[in-house]
């Protein structure tokens, strides 16, 4: 019996964004998002340009009816022929029969339905049964990045060999019987028990019928379907397993061979060669095999490998057993840059060349080529990769993701890609290779910098986010420039087109990232130079895009709107010529990182943490600019400020003691005029391009100062713990502002959308002069000055508490303040004076808590406490309360711990968890270090300076 003797409903519907055309006779009807209709069933032919069956996402065109699966039984049977037009089949290409528990679309996205696919599908476009479970609701928000796909059922390969071939014919069938599924292609069956697992979304109702996506079409005939009284069957637990296909290699991979692994070469220089040996000395004369070399690296090991050609037979691993620290880093270089080239061309398998899974390495001048797979990727934390090129590589040239299976406290962090060249990677299909990837699954502090990628097949910068695995931290891009992608020259000379080619694809999946891209181009990708790829919640800053995709509107492809996104300064003006583009876009590039004249503004050259942070930055900021520091008061005691920083004395300026209130505030507007007039002047007369401000006060002077150039304002302090005068005078001041400067995200979103839209989160930058020594004290230490604040009764308290099971620990202050009496005296009630130290201000800080156990931040709320960032940099294990920032710095029990506020006997557990546990301190120390690794002057200074452009 067939559909049409049943006078069964027959529908052709796109499923989420997919895209093509159907045919049937002579009539050819084009098919797209919202636009479907009734046909009934017989003989067709469907073809589909776009669309997917992804691992995230799935998108087809669906020739389908509506089953009661309470009621009913059925079978669908047909003959399919493939049909091959001029785009090749890629990685997502299927076509088979289906069954969803749900056919609606509210939007062109596509992730939420339940389905039992038989066909072909996948990497590898195997036919077989693909299943896809977990979803509850149609907008896949309560199983957001909880899909469940199993692959696990194949057929023959003979007949997945054939699968996209054009002219392949195939039989399939499709049933559904009380006891679940029996699917079968050219008499080959594969079954699955029950169907209750498709019964989430439209209860009483299957959608089954034929689906297409992407690059392929079908003749579909001898159509068969048959429906019979039946009944629900559940599919017993366990019988789904999740077993998506492991990217970029299998996890097998990561796993540490002991046996092999030293850290024989902790800090030495061995040499390599492509004619080294596993028992050579590692000199010039005598060198090593580059694994032998790497398998034995360990802290400041500096490894040169020699000129030549590299061929291993199996991928290059760096395991994490063989990682550095921020501050002994281990070195892979290239003794003449470009000169040496690691080649893939004799790998046996289809695995990247290169994987680094440790962290703290430093990848300097290497060529990556000819890979089967990615030329680079890195897995670990705090890798800077610098000056290389990959290039012909069948994936991604250089790819930050994190190993397969990975939890989100895995994914890597803080590695730094830059002035680094990827081009001409293309995969076996022509479809899916980008210049430079940091995608799926990445943590925070990921960047790119002064990078160019260019004839990649796919995209230049790849930043996709998947809801399979949760969304991926912010990625910052700058300086970089994208051309060419989606276009190669193959080897035998043939152009190769694809047209999906993005310069910089900067998102997936409608989740919102907010990536940084600032001063990049783009020009002649062939569908866009910037795409949002329905991300809404990126920025962008002072970017250049020209002759991408079909016209203007694809320069910056922001579909299907802006969203939340942050846009200025873009421009697709043609102001650059195609005959010398990329001289001229270098050029353009460098040009809008041009010197500034600029003038801070501070309350003192002493005192608390922000006026050390505005010394540190003027004195960073002072090696690429003119920098002046004026500031309002003298301090006897001063932070060091370069000799380079012109400093400006306006402590002349003060406020005159008034009895009389009327007359205290006309001598407070008389003050805060003169001030202002100074400033003006000063701007003026200098040719001062930006005027930078930190504190409440000076932001004040800032924001009302008159003259040129930006004024960006830098807020270090958390204003609801302040009085409502703070912030009435922070909020008139940054509204006057250019730019305002937060230093977390929870202090930025305090104040209005209009002053968060040109907002910057930026942290201090942070040095130290020494590092947590292995030989530690039963020592205990905190830094700040002694206010309420700080709260240092909270742990003078808690350290009672501790010292009653640690007698041999000590207990040392460092910092002045109004309540240094009261915490004497409380140290003195409590019976432990001699087990608490007043130490004062010092110096040399570093120097003086480098040897203690852990240290402690008792505050009740800060800006962002430098004295725990620098702790974190030195490898000290950190205590902290949950204060303002604490949690932008500490990830608890991952990098430090975090106790509530004011909660003493929390405080006091956690001493006692450090104190008990040394494997535990150093995993925090050295956690600590690598989080911290962001910190780092040049990283912080390269923020404060483009957005002084």
């Amino acid at each position: 019996m067939t559909g049409e003797d049943l006078n069964m409903n027959w529908n052709l519907k796109a499923i989420g964004n997919s895209k093509g055309y159907v045919s049937f006779g002579n009539d050819k009807v084009d098919i797209s998002f919202n636009k479907g209709f009734e046909y009934p069933l017989n003989d067709i032919e469907i073809h589909a340009a776009k669309g997917k069956l992804g691992d995230s996402e799935d998108s087809f065109i669906y020739y389908y009816c509506a089953v009661n699966p309470e009621t009913e039984n059925f079978s669908l049977s047909a003959d399919m022929r493939v049909m091959v037009g001029d785009e090749v089949p890629d990685y997502q290409t299927a076509y088979g029969l289906a069954v969803l528990d749900t056919d609606a679309s509210s939007t062109i996205q596509c992730r939420h339905r339940n389905m039992l696919f038989v066909g072909s599908y996948g990497r590898d476009h195997e036919m077989g049964v693909r299943i896809t479970a977990g979803y509850t609701d149609l907008e896949a928000k309560e199983s957001d990045g909880h899909r469940i796909l199993d692959c696990s059922r194949a057929f023959s390969k003979e007949i997945s060999n054939r699968s996209i071939e054009d002219g392949s014919r195939f039989s399939f069938s499709l049933k559904k019987d009380d006891t679940g599924f029996t699917a079968s292609v050219n008499g080959e069956e594969i079954s699955f028990p029950g169907c209750s697992f498709l019964m989430n979304q439209e209860k009483g109702r299957l959608f089954v019928g034929f689906a297409v996506a992407r690059k392929i079409g079908v003749k579909i005939t001898n159509i068969r379907f048959n429906i019979v009284p039946g009944r629900i069957s559940y599919t017993p637990e366990g019988a789904i397993k999740n077993n998506i296909p492991d990217y970029p290699f299998p996890r097998e991979l990561a796993e540490e061979k002991e046996f092999e692994l030293s850290n024989l070469f902790a800090g030495r220089e061995v040499f390599v060669s492509p004619a080294g040996s596993d028992t050579g000395a590692g000199t010039k004369e005598d060198p090593l095999t580059m694994q032998k070399a790497i398998n034995n690296a360990g802290e400041d090991t500096s490894i040169v490998l020699m000129d030549g050609v590299y061929y291993p037979d199996s991928t290059l691993i760096v395991y994490k057993k063989n990682s550095g620290k921020p501050n002994a880093r281990v070195h892979l270089r290239a003794e003449h840059a470009g000169k040496a080239v690691i080649s893939g061309a004799r790998m046996g398998c289809e695995l990247p060349l290169f994987v680094l899974l440790a962290s703290s390495w430093t990848l300097d001048s290497i060529v990556f080529w000819e890979s089967p797979a990615s030329g680079l990727v890195i897995c670990g934390n705090c890798n800077v990769v610098s000056g290389c090129e990959a290039y012909e590589n069948g994936d991604t040239g250089i790819l930050i993701v994190s190993v397969p299976g990975a939890g989100k406290r895995d994914w890597p962090v803080n590695n730094r890609v830059m002035d680094c060249i990827s081009h001409d990677n293309c995969d076996k299909v022509c479809n899916n290779a980008d210049g430079f990837g940091a995608k799926l699954r990445i943590g925070s502090g990921n960047s790119f910098y002064r990078c160019i990628a260019y004839n990649n097949i796919d995209d230049g910068f790849d930043l996709y986010t998947k809801t399979l695995f949760g969304k991926i931290e912010p990625v910052d891009i700058d300086r970089c420039i994208a051309y060419g992608n989606g276009h190669i020259i193959d080897r035998s000379g043939k152009d190769v087109i694809n047209r999906e080619g993005t310069g910089f694809k900067l998102g997936g999946e409608n989740i919102p990232v907010a990536h940084d891209i600032w001063h990049s181009v783009a020009f002649d990708n062939k569908r866009a130079g910037f795409s949002t790829n329905r991300n809404t919640l990126c920025r962008m800053h002072y970017c250049y895009s020209y002759d991408n995709g079909n016209n203007g509107d694809d320069d910056f492809r922001f579909v299907p709107a802006k969203g939340d996104w942050i846009c200025e300064g873009l421009s697709h003006d043609r102001i650059i010529h195609s005959d010398e583009a990329l001289k001229q876009s270098m050029d353009w590039v460098k040009n809008n990182a041009a010197k500034k004249n600029i003038l801070m503004l501070i309350a003192s050259l002493g005192g608390g943490g922000a006026e050390r942070v505005a010394c540190k930055l003027a004195s960073a900021l002072c090696k690429r600019n003119k920098v002046s520091l004026m500031y309002f008061n003298k301090k006897e005691k001063t932070f060091e400020v370069s000799k380079e920083v012109s400093l400006v004395d306006s402590s002349q300026i003060k406020a005159r003691d008034r009895d009389d209130r009327l007359l205290r505030y006309v001598e407070a507007v008389r003050f805060i005029k003169n001030r202002v007039r100074l400033i003006t002047s000063y701007k003026k007369s200098n040719d001062i391009d930006v005027t930078v401000s930190l504190l409440n006060g000076p932001n004040f002077y800032n924001a009302l100062s008159g003259g040129k150039g930006k004024k960006i304002l830098s807020e270090r302090n958390d204003p609801s713990r302040k009085g409502k005068r703070y912030r009435k005078r922070a909020r008139f001041a940054y509204k006057r502002a250019d730019h305002i400067v937060f230093q977390t995200e929870r202090v930025q979103k305090q104040f209005s959308e209009t002053i968060q839209r040109k907002s910057y989160i930026i942290p201090n930058p942070v040095t130290v002069s020494c590092y947590s020594v292995p030989e530690k004290r039963k020592k205990i230490v905190t830094v700040g000055r002694m206010v309420e604040q700080k709260n240092h009764c909270l742990l003078i308290r808690a350290f009672s508490q501790f010292h009653k099971d640690h007698q041999q620990h000590h207990l040392y202050i460092y910092g002045d303040g109004e309540l240094r009496d009261q915490l004497l005296e409380l140290s003195n009630k409590l019976d432990i004076s001699e087990y608490v130290h007043f130490e004062g201000f010092c110096e040399r800080i570093c120097e003086e808590i480098s040897d203690a156990e852990m240290f402690v931040l008792s505050s009740d709320y800060e800006g962002l406490s430098n004295a725990l960032m620098e702790a974190m940099m030195m490898g000290i294990a950190c205590i902290t309360t949950d204060c303002t920032g604490a949690g932008d710095l500490v990830d608890n029990g991952v990098n430090g711990l975090i106790v509530p506020v004011g909660d003493e006997e929390a405080l006091a557990s956690g001493m006692s968890l450090l104190s008990d546990d040394p494997e535990l301190r150093e995993k925090l120390g050295i956690a600590a270090m690598e989080r911290a690794d962001e910190f780092r002057p040049e990283n912080i200074i390269r923020k404060w300076e483009r957005i002084m452009q």
